[in-house]
């Protein structure tokens, strides 16, 4: 046994902020409605380079966008948790999308 197992105090530590990229998006990216049952609209505050994904990371759609906001049809997959990676410049954030 040691004497950290025996104590009744609590540790203290630091830990280095975890995540998928170093550059999120952020506040500049809003995906709606969540869940959707048809049209899913991605506003970004720049160009941005869309993929949507299965849960198995198979990609279903991947385009462009040239302007503020963007519309993508998933009307035609199933019900289900799919995965929206954003692209603008340098950073990448991947957004949980549900259909229903």
């Amino acid at each position: 046994n040691s004497a950290l197992a025996q104590s009744n105090h609590p540790i203290w530590g630091t830990c280095p902020n975890i995540s998928v990229s170093d550059n999120e998006i952020g506040s500049d990216l809003n995906a709606f409605p969540n869940p959707t049952q048809d049209i899913l609209y991605v506003q970004a505050s720049e160009n941005s380079s869309l993929m949507l994904m299965d849960m198995n990371g198979k990609t279903l759609t991947q385009l462009t966008s040239e302007s503020v906001e963007t519309s993508i049809d998933m009307s035609s997959y199933a019900q289900g948790v799919y995965m929206l990676q954003i692209q603008t410049g340098e950073a990448v954030e991947t957004r949980r999308i549900v259909r229903k």
